[in-house]
């Protein structure tokens, strides 16, 4: 997938088209756009003053190692999201080979970067 297609679908507005469906089924879906959109935002600042226009912390400049939306990225949230989703291929009901199972996730060397 391209990068600008993947920004336009794993976005917070898709996100929130999800949620706003009403359908429970989506709902790991919607949370998945949040993520990447958050990853997306916080690795692509473009600008000094931009967070204040779209009112978006996660695409403030860096100013320092503590910054909110490095934290995010590095140590809080993200990282333990990607890890629950790895747990939830590993144990996902159904009969499925040890390499199908790896294919439900992204790969090895993405998860350790």
């Amino acid at each position: 997938m391209e990068v600008k297609l993947a920004v336009q679908v794993l976005s917070k507005s898709v996100a929130i088209a999800l949620r706003e469906s009403g359908k429970e089924d989506v709902t790991g879906t919607a949370q998945f756009c949040e993520m990447m959109n958050g990853f997306f935002d916080c690795t692509n600042v473009r600008s000094l003053i931009e967070h204040i226009r779209k009112n978006n912390s996660f695409i403030m400049p860096y100013k320092s190692p503590v910054d909110e939306q490095l934290t995010w990225l590095i140590e809080r949230c993200f990282p333990h999201y990607l890890e629950s989703c790895k747990q939830i291929t590993l144990t996902h009901e159904g009969e499925y080979t040890p390499n199908a199972r790896h294919k439900m996730f992204i790969s090895s060397q993405h998860m350790k970067a």
